[in-house]
């Protein structure tokens, strides 16, 4: 490889850390919320919890309603960091700035591997 090619790649991977990064620290400040049946949990993308309100109707049924409220509101929860996770870490890789020639040594070896 060049020392060109090589300082590009050290390059794009410095920028790759950068948008990373930033993009975590963007999921930081991004809330998700899960509810279900008078249960609401909130959360950063990041997972550290922020709140949890019970309304008086979740606490009908008993204990095990209850603690079935809780799973699906936190179910839920989750699920919804993970939509936008996915959807912040699909934005980064649109981001990402690969040198043409990796991208030509990517092509090259797909091409090698369907002959």
């Amino acid at each position: 490889m060049s020392d060109s090619l090589l300082d590009e790649i050290r390059k794009s991977m410095a920028e790759m850390q950068e948008h990373m990064q930033a993009t975590y620290t963007g999921l930081e400040n991004l809330e998700a919320a899960g509810n279900f049946d008078g249960v609401t949990i909130k959360l950063t993308c990041t997972y550290k919890l922020m709140d949890i309100a019970i309304e008086p109707r979740a606490m009908q049924g008993g204990i095990k309603d209850f603690t079935h409220r809780l799973r699906k509101a936190w179910e839920a929860a989750l699920e919804e960091v993970q939509r936008a996770t996915q959807a912040q870490t699909m934005e980064l890789m649109k981001q990402l700035q690969i040198p043409d020639e990796i991208r030509s040594l990517s092509q090259a070896s797909d091409d090698q591997g369907r002959s």
